[in-house]
């Protein structure tokens, strides 16, 4: 990123109350540990006052965001994103996106391909004044499906437990204008959840 001349830094919100007021965009890459009641209010506020916001979380981790992305339509599925057709060599944790949302975030991607080791899928539920973009999708089952039974060596897709793809790995959220002169009058907030 330095090498693109955007500026970055670490930010500690368990020991700094607030995302500074230049901040373009936060990152949460990957949290190991539940974030503190003060680090949520933190995030929250910036995304009030029109900050912009990149969630990557893993499966199998809770780091305690639920409430945050309830307010957005957002919804961490715990199973992991599975690629079964094989067909680079990355293995089944890596799925093979090929098709993205029609967004600024995924313009240049065309009909490239990109791989996300040890994704979870997101779903979405309709939220009044929130716009949904789905960015990342998998190909569609049976080359992909969202595995519920993660210790297992030998994959295989269980009716009762696994779900279907194609699944949605990475959604942008934009709060529309509307929506947010009636809560307050702030820039509008353009957060995005990928995971």
């Amino acid at each position: 990123l330095n090498d693109k001349n955007y500026t970055t830094s670490p930010l500690n919100l368990a020991e700094k109350p607030s995302v500074p007021q230049d901040a373009a965009v936060v990152v949460v890459a990957g949290p190991k540990r539940a974030l503190f009641e003060s680090e949520i209010k933190a995030l929250r506020d910036y995304l009030n006052r029109g900050g912009n916001l990149l969630l990557m979380i893993d499966p199998n981790t809770d780091p305690k965001v639920e409430s945050l992305l309830t307010e957005w339509g957002v919804k961490l599925d715990n199973r992991l994103a599975v690629d079964a057709s094989g067909s680079v060599g990355l293995g089944p944790a890596a799925p093979l996106v090929t098709q993205y949302g029609k967004h600024p975030i995924t313009k240049d991607f065309g009909n490239g391909i990109s791989f996300y080791p040890l994704a979870r899928p997101v779903d979405t539920t309709p939220v009044a004044g929130i716009e949904v973009t789905p960015l990342l999708l998998t190909k569609p089952y049976p080359n992909s499906w969202a595995e519920s039974d993660q210790e297992s060596e030998n994959l295989q897709f269980n009716p009762e437990s696994d779900r279907k793809g194609p699944l949605t790995l990475g959604v942008a959220l934009t709060r529309k204008p509307s929506a947010q002169s009636e809560t307050k009058s702030n820039p509008t907030p353009t957060p995005t959840a990928a995971t």
